[in-house]
C-alpha cells in the first residue's frame, strides 16, 4: 500500500476538518464519485419513491428504509474511493465484480444484522458505536477480516471503532442535524427556484391569508418525505456521508496505524540518505 501517494495528505482530522475535506474531493472527483453514488443509490432511490407514492404509506418506514439503504447504497462509492485514495479509479466492471464476491459478508453483515439492531430500535447504538466501518472493511479489506490476524469483519470493526465509539455516536448525531438541515435548505431553494421560473414566489395565497393554515402547511411542509425534493436532497446527503465516513475510516487507521508517523520517518530517512551522498 504506498501511503506517500494518495487521495488525501495523510495527517490526523477533526470531524468538521474531514467535512471540509469531503467537500474538497468532491469538487476534484466529481464525475468518478457522481457514477458511483448514481450506481448504488438508483434501485434505492427507486424503491424509495414507490413506497412514498402511496399515501398510506407510514413515514417512519420510509426513515428505516433510509438508515437500512443506506450502506448498500454507498457500496459503490466505498469501492471508488478505495481506489482513488491510492491513486487508482476502479472500472465500473472491477466495481461490479468486487460487490458480487462480497455479496455473502454483505448479505449477513449489512442485511441480517443490521436489520436486527435496526428493528430492535434500542440496540440500533451499536451501528454507528460499533459497526460504522462495515463497508470498508467488507469491501476494502479481506471480506473475513485482516489477513494477517485473521479477524472476523466484526472483530475488525470493534478494533476500528473501538475507544472512538462514543465519539463516532456523537458524529452520528451530527450527521442526522446536518442532513436535516441540507435537506431543508435544498427543499426550500430548489423549490423557490421552480417558483421563481415557472410560478408565483408565493407560499399559497390561501395560507397567507390565513396564519393558523399557513402555520399548518408549513408544518406539513418540514416533515413531507414524499416530495422529489425532499427525496433528491436525502439521497445526496446518503452519498455525501458516505464519502465522509470513508473519510473517518481512513482517518481511524492513520491513527491507530501510525500512517502519519510512518510518512514521517520516510521523509526523515530520505532526507538523511541525500546527506549521506553529499
Amino acid at each position: 500500500m504506498a501511503i506517500d501517494r494518495t487521495l488525501v495528505q495523510i495527517r490526523e482530522r477533526s470531524y468538521l476538518d474531514l467535512l471540509d475535506l469531503a467537500l474538497v474531493v468532491v469538487r476534484q472527483r466529481l464525475w468518478a464519485l457522481a457514477g458511483a453514488a448514481a450506481a448504488g443509490i438508483l434501485p434505492w432511490s427507486v424503491l424509495y419513491a414507490w413506497l412514498a407514492a402511496d399515501a398510506g404509506f407510514p413515514p417512519f418506514f420510509l426513515v428505516m428504509l433510509l438508515a437500512f439503504a443506506s450502506p448498500w447504497a454507498t457500496a459503490p462509492l466505498t469501492i471508488t474511493l478505495g481506489g482513488l485514495m491510492f491513486g487508482e479509479r476502479p472500472p465500473a466492471g472491477r466495481v461490479a465484480r468486487t460487490l458480487v464476491r462480497k455479496l455473502p459478508a454483505l448479505v449477513l453483515y449489512q442485511g441480517l444484522l443490521r436489520g436486527v439492531l435496526l428493528g430492535t430500535f434500542l440496540l440500533s447504538f451499536l451501528i454507528p458505536t460499533q459497526l460504522a466501518f462495515l463497508d470498508e472493511v467488507i469491501l476494502l479489506e479481506r471480506a473475513r477480516g485482516d489477513e494477517k490476524t485473521g479477524q472476523s469483519v466484526y472483530a475488525r470493526c470493534s478494533v476500528l471503532c473501538g475507544s472512538r465509539g462514543g465519539e463516532l455516536f456523537l458524529q452520528c448525531l451530527a450527521q442526522l442535524v446536518f442532513t436535516v438541515m441540507f435537506v431543508l435548505a435544498f427543499r426550500w431553494a430548489t423549490e423557490a427556484l421552480l417558483d421563481v421560473l415557472f410560478r408565483e414566489l408565493t407560499w399559497g395565497r390561501a395560507s397567507r391569508s390565513d396564519p393558523e393554515a399557513y402555520l399548518e402547511e408549513l408544518f406539513f411542509w418540514f416533515f413531507d418525505l414524499r416530495a422529489w425534493t425532499a427525496q433528491l436532497g436525502l439521497w445526496i446527503s446518503v452519498a455525501f456521508f458516505g464519502l465522509v465516513r470513508f473519510l473517518i475510516y481512513i482517518d481511524t487507521r492513520i491513527r491507530l496505524e501510525g500512517w502519519e508517523v510512518e510518512l514521517r520517518l520516510r521523509a526523515a530517512g530520505a532526507t538523511l540518505e541525500d546527506a549521506e551522498r553529499w
